[in-house]
């Protein structure tokens, strides 16, 4: 039943985009060529308010590092696997309406599934976001010499503290969270290694801000600015 009332067509129409709370549940109405949609309202990167972002042409941009979502679908324009949850709605007499219900068991299921994980969403490298790559080279065409440090910190505004990228044929995963990557470096050598090839080539570029480790499913490569 949809008996909740989350923005007017009037104000959508203006605005574009509009955030709501139901259940309390954030949501975002988007409405694009005429057609509105209502998703779950924080991007699933970092939990930024959808409703904060904008509209550019077919895709709902989050501010926050610019994740980017189809307005209709509410795919990840990258390919990737993520999306953003859509929920019915109605447009009845110029309001836009959703089922509260359906609302209130999405947030129940979100936090069942949570309280079984940890706090950051689980994926798969191949899930993450990050700059597309060659066969064989990967994305050592976009590395300039004794500069590897201005792509990393290019691709960290674009993609987040979390992405994954190919040096040579190697897919790595990029980190910049302060909080995992100290627990990764408080756990090596135990639990990590250092990946040597890897911290050969960025020495070879002139490079030592960077502090790399590798996971023993040699997938995971830690990224820490050191102070200074």
């Amino acid at each position: 039943m949809y008996d909740t009332q989350i923005t007017t067509m009037a104000e959508l129409e203006q605005t574009t985009l509009v955030g709501a709370q139901v259940a309390g549940v954030e949501l975002v109405a988007v409405i694009n060529e005429g057609s509105v949609t209502v998703f779950e309202g924080r991007c699933p990167h970092q939990g930024t308010l959808l409703a904060e972002g904008y509209v550019d042409h077919d895709r709902l941009v989050c501010r926050g590092h610019g994740w980017q979502f189809h307005c209709v679908s509410g795919a990840k324009s990258d390919g990737t696997q993520i999306g953003l949850h859509q929920f019915s709605a109605m447009v009845a007499d110029g309001t836009v309406l959703v089922d509260r219900a359906e609302v209130a068991d999405w947030a129940a299921k979100q936090k069942k599934t949570a309280a079984s994980e940890r706090n950051r969403r689980l994926l798969t490298p191949e899930q993450l976001p990050g700059p597309r790559s060659l066969p064989i080279i990967g994305n050592l065409h976009q590395v300039e010499t004794k500069r590897f440090h201005r792509a990393l910190e290019d691709w960290y505004r674009q993609y987040g503290d979390l992405f994954q990228l190919k040096l040579g044929p190697k897919r790595v995963v990029a980190v910049a969270d302060p909080d995992m990557v100290q627990t990764i470096l408080h756990e090596r050598p135990d639990k990590f290694s250092r990946l040597s090839g890897i911290k050969q080539t960025i020495e070879e570029m002139g490079e030592e801000r960077f502090v790399f480790t590798l996971i023993p499913e040699d997938l995971l490569i830690a990224l820490r600015p050191r102070n200074g």
